[in-house]
């Protein structure tokens, strides 16, 4: 058993690394969809026409209003929010109720400047256009140089992928959709110096349908969102790093065939006089080298097989733990498991011709 050891744990690595690679984007949005808006994409007039499931789309209209220095901007649902993302907000909730806002950072500072700690003015009661609100949620400072600790360092970068937010700052409230929409009058957004106008929309478990998945990304010039650029990027380092583990294993199994070769060559000297007898008796040098490379062969392919039923096991105990399936990726495992049945072939076939050169009396007499 310990002689099969360091196979179990090569073919072990082997399936590992490639069921990372071939499951770790739906993993790692399964892991971050509780807390970044994924399924949320802004799209151009015109580029979902020939979009075939645009009648998944749920499109949010772009409201706003004014009342003096202050502005309100919308805000969506707390699946679909950038303000779910962990960082985002400083103090406080997402709001529970219709009546509840965040508000911006710059806004505590412009209405209440003696305030020490902004923290106590969650569930303050504030006024915009004349309705009521309540704070229940306060962000962090959209000036880079404040309040660095403990924030998001990506803040900028995930407010901004909110294309009704983007590059809007000072004293603004959210005000949750339902409410904003029922009080105030829709507009058109466009991008700042152009005349192009944007729509911001979401399609709920965007990522569970490959072909919706990838039918958005082709219509989007193929980019989604923000967050979809993460996971891709990431998935690129993850393919890359996944290749040259493969290679440097390839190379590193070539290298350990030299001296299992050594390891062959001393285990059939002790078998010499087995194998000199064997000729004696009549039985062809070609049929000695089958049952002894036969032998070699098992040993590896009995090593796979206690391998494959560990992970096995460990592939049911992820779904117990975690509630998902992950395989590995069978064509990579198969090009791996053919490069390293060749190489420890053509090794045990080498050692064996080798071997089976010396002289009948020779073995036998030795």
């Amino acid at each position: 058993p310990l002689a099969l050891l360091p196979f179990v744990v090569m073919f072990l690595l082997i399936i590992s690394i490639s069921t990372v690679q071939k499951n770790f984007k739906n993993e790692y949005i399964r892991k971050v969809q509780n807390q970044y808006p994924i399924d949320v994409f802004s799209y151009q007039e015109g580029q979902l026409n020939n979009f075939a499931y645009k009648d998944r789309v749920v499109t949010y209209d772009y409201y706003h209003a004014e009342d003096g220095k202050d502005e309100a901007l919308y805000l969506a649902e707390e699946n679909y929010s950038v303000f779910k993302t962990e960082g985002m907000i400083q103090y406080g909730t997402f709001p529970a109720n219709i009546n509840e806002v965040i508000v911006s950072h710059e806004y505590i500072e412009s209405h209440f400047p003696n305030s020490k700690d902004y923290g106590n003015h969650i569930g303050t009661t504030i006024k915009f256009d004349n309705r009521e609100y309540v704070i229940s949620g306060i962000l962090y400072s959209m000036d880079i140089n404040k309040v660095v600790n403990g924030k998001n360092e990506k803040f900028s970068d995930y407010y901004n992928s909110d294309i009704y937010y983007r590059k809007k700052t000072g004293n603004i409230i959210y005000i949750p959709y339902t409410t904003i929409s029922a009080n105030f009058i829709k507009d058109e957004f466009k991008m700042k110096d152009s005349d192009i106008i944007m729509y911001r929309a979401y399609i709920k478990d965007l990522y569970k349908d490959s072909n919706v998945e990838s039918s958005l990304r082709n219509v989007l010039y193929g980019s989604i969102n923000f967050f979809d650029n993460e996971v891709r990027e990431s998935q690129k380092v993850v393919d890359k790093i996944t290749l040259l583990m493969f290679v440097i294993f390839i190379v590193c199994f070539v290298i350990a065939c030299i001296f299992i070769s050594s390891q062959i060559q001393i285990e059939l000297f002790y078998r010499r006089k087995e194998i000199g007898f064997l000729q004696i008796f009549g039985l062809k040098k070609r049929r000695i080298k089958g049952i002894i490379m036969t032998g070699y062969m098992l040993k590896i392919s009995v090593a796979l097989l206690v391998a494959v039923c560990i992970y096995g096991v460990a592939v049911i105990i992820y779904k117990m733990i975690f509630e998902s399936v992950v395989f590995c990726n069978v064509l990579h495992i198969l090009a791996v498991l053919v490069a390293v049945y060749v190489v420890y072939w053509l090794m045990i076939l080498l050692s064996t011709r080798k071997f089976l050169r010396k002289d009948i009396i020779k073995l036998v007499e030795k």
